[in-house]
């Protein structure tokens, strides 16, 4: 596998004007998002248009309360626009699909499986012969670096590696797009660094479409070829921009010594103060 640091930046300079994206991944338009019914009635998305191209890795900033879930919720077909169109993978959204995994804050493993029993179940599902579970789940496990763990039961494992058997379910169906919403963000500081290279060494290997939502602007821009930040109530996108430090270290505490990275870090954070 290459390393990071022999990976051209996947990103043009920010304010640099990109051109129409080809082969979207993930289209949306026009969308409004409502909760409730009544006088309970809450918009959290107000027309709000979105195209992510095959193989970014889309990074969305946002406070909390800032429909940043209620979008990959969206995505991810747990919701149905109220009005607007949703597409992923060219055709209509609205309900959950096979092509599209998510992997949440918290694992949600299922507790009386072993990990590598969670890993095999979307091929389960799916109707996958049991070599063939065994042998993709295996690999899955490798990759996480759980390969000493597939016996264990999830109340066995450490929140980091109950988020990296997580993350092997999702891998094992392999999907086309991965949505991420904080997977990091219950973590201790080292565990969540060490998740952060793995995630974006496994994006570099099979070049998936990767959503994944963040407060943390340090994350933002290790992870994103191109970030987001979603302002308002109900919330639009409020910037949308390629970031410039994609691709050009290994690590968040090695991102943190590039020359350009206390300029970029207070323009996103700038951005996550508007409202």
């Amino acid at each position: 596998m290459s390393s990071v640091l022999d990976i051209a930046p996947l990103a043009p300079a920010v304010g640099e004007v990109r051109g129409p994206r080809a082969a979207a991944a993930v289209s949306v338009r026009n969308v409004d998002l409502t909760y409730g019914r009544g006088d309970k009635r809450k918009k959290v998305l107000a027309d709000l248009s979105l195209d992510i191209a095959d193989g970014e890795f889309v990074v969305v900033l946002g406070a909390s309360g800032s429909g940043k879930t209620s979008l990959l919720r969206l995505l991810a077909g747990y919701e149905c626009a109220e009005t607007g169109s949703v597409e992923m993978l060219g055709a209509a959204g609205g309900k959950p699909r096979p092509e599209v995994g998510v992997v949440f804050q918290h694992a949600n493993l299922f507790p009386w499986l072993t990990v590598r029993r969670n890993a095999e179940f979307g091929l389960r599902m799916r109707g996958a012969g049991k070599r063939e579970r065994e042998e993709i789940a295996a690999e899955a496990l490798a990759q996480v670096g759980l390969s000493d763990a597939g016996h264990q039961l999830p109340y066995q494992l450490s929140g980091g590696m109950k988020q990296r058997a997580a993350i092997a379910r999702t891998l094992a169906a392999d999907p086309k797009i991965v949505l991420m919403d904080e997977p990091f963000g219950a973590l201790d500081a080292i565990t969540r660094e060490h998740l952060q290279t793995l995630v974006k060494s496994l994006w570099l290997q099979k070049r998936r479409t990767f959503f994944f939502i963040t407060h943390d602007v340090d994350e933002a821009l290790y992870l994103g070829t191109r970030i987001i930040v979603l302002n308002g109530a109900p919330a639009r996108i409020g910037t949308d921009k390629p970031n410039p430090l994609s691709g050009g270290t290994d690590s968040v505490s090695k991102l943190r010594q590039h020359p350009d990275y206390a300029t970029e870090r207070e323009y996103w954070l700038r951005r996550l103060d508007r409202h």
